[in-house]
């Protein structure tokens, strides 16, 4: 418990001793100055007296337990008057993680005795991680306005601070309902492609003869095709590179938050056709392996509780290195994607590591796109400063293209900005899966 002098008393006595010494300039009698402060000093004191028997009022905060990154959530406060003659006239700030961004705080409330209020103020997680809520601090005002009075009320609470797996559940609920363009997914089927027969169906143009069903043909007297579907029981193995260039963001999400996200819509979309999924991080302070597992839905699941406490390092990544890992810790065959965020001066490691990766497995190599480079490559220059770096941002951008055009042809390659990477990547994996590429 603190108590501190309000504004009207501080001007009050501001004024008293101002008044004091022009009186004592100009010689004036001093008796009216000092019965104002007498009264001021009582009025002061009787304040501050009533201000320390005032109840304090009970306090409940109602937040959630788990956030994802970016998401705007309000946070509850529940508020209950004891029973008291006085309205409290409170203002409540709470200490929330320093990782988020909160807004409406302070709350301002005039509490009537005995009544109880909800309030609620919006809290946006910008790191992921475990953190936890300080203490509410509530500041009580005196009957005069004279006096505050400030409280602490500890409320520890756990949060948890995950990636943003709202496009996981869009996928579940969109899938189910065939609609998945609209979180940008876009599925091929390729009518003979693959291995897992299908069915049955009538013979159409452009399909090859090596389709057709000799035996239902004679036996419906006319063309009858086999159709297949991509196969199943597949590996998926994804590479998350976590070095020092994944930590450049997008508004007010890194890269790596992002391909963070694209990994855990990927894995969603890889197990429900079927496949097993796996992760391999590398380039930070400490890796992480996942093995391939066809756990259903559970991987999405599993991904995050072993994800959302990793962090970009200041390392560079050892492409080499990490390619060797992955062949001794993935021996079957696998559709290994490598998320990355390469430059041209990569290029001498990158791609002897990517045709080692290729002799035993099927690579993508997902190259984050700048962003912000790419805007002002495509911004008209209208300065000197301007055409400095539209001239730097195109230099950029063609010499990672030509670096990026020297690898492995074997090589399967996508470029996205971070933006467009969930929908782009798992798109191009189903478009590989459908052209029987895995």
């Amino acid at each position: 418990m603190s108590f501190a002098p309000e504004r009207p008393l501080v001007l009050a006595t501001a004024g008293l001793a101002a008044a004091t010494a022009a009186a004592l300039v100009v010689a004036a009698p001093l008796f009216l100055v000092v019965a104002a402060a007498m009264a001021l000093a009582v009025a002061a004191f009787l304040d501050l007296l009533a201000l320390r028997r005032f109840p304090v009022p009970v306090v409940e905060r109602e937040a959630p337990a788990i956030l994802p990154i970016g998401e705007n959530r309000p946070i509850v406060l529940h508020l209950a008057a004891p029973s008291a003659r006085r309205v409290l006239k409170l203002s409540i700030h709470d200490h929330h993680p320093a990782s988020c961004a909160a807004s409406g705080l302070p709350l301002h409330l005039d509490l009537p005795p005995g009544q109880s209020a909800t309030l609620q103020y919006r809290l946006q997680a910008l790191q992921r991680g475990s953190f936890t809520f300080g203490p509410l601090e509530i500041r009580l005002a005196s009957p005069l306005g004279l006096w505050r009075r400030q409280e602490r009320l500890a409320a520890p609470a756990a949060l948890r601070v995950y990636p943003d797996y709202a496009e996981v559940v869009r996928f579940g609920l969109l899938a189910a309902e065939r609609r998945l363009g609209q979180i940008g997914i876009h599925r091929i089927r390729q009518r003979g492609e693959g291995s897992d027969f299908r069915q049955l169906r009538e013979f159409r143009q452009g399909d090859r003869l090596a389709a057709v069903d000799w035996k239902a043909t004679a036996r419906h007297g006319k063309p009858i095709a086999r159709d297949y579907q991509a196969d199943r029981d597949q590996t998926l193995l994804l590479l998350l590179d976590t070095g020092r260039r994944m930590g450049g963001a997008s508004g007010s999400i890194s890269h790596f938050d992002h391909c963070l996200n694209s990994c855990l819509l990927l894995a969603a979309v890889a197990s429900r056709q079927g496949d097993a999924v796996g992760l391999m991080s590398f380039a930070g302070d400490k890796d992480r392996w996942l093995p391939p597992s066809k756990s259903g839905g559970a991987v999405a699941g599993q991904l995050l509780e072993s994800l959302f406490e990793i962090y970009p390092s200041d390392l560079a990544p050892d492409y080499l290195e990490t390619a060797r890992r992955c062949l001794v810790l993935q021996r079957k065959r696998a559709l290994v994607v490598m998320v990355t965020n390469v430059r041209d001066d990569d290029l001498g490691e990158l791609g002897p590591a990517l045709s080692l990766l290729s002799r035993r497995h099927r690579v993508l190599l997902v190259q984050l796109r700048e962003d912000e480079v790419e805007r002002r490559a495509a911004s008209p220059a209208e300065s000197l400063e301007e055409s400095l770096e539209w001239s730097a941002s195109i230099d950029f951008l063609q010499r990672q293209e030509e670096a990026l055009a020297r690898l492995p042809i074997a090589v399967e390659r996508l470029a996205s900005t971070p933006q467009e990477l969930p929908g782009r990547l798992a798109s191009t994996y189903l478009a590989l899966k459908a052209a029987g590429k895995l």
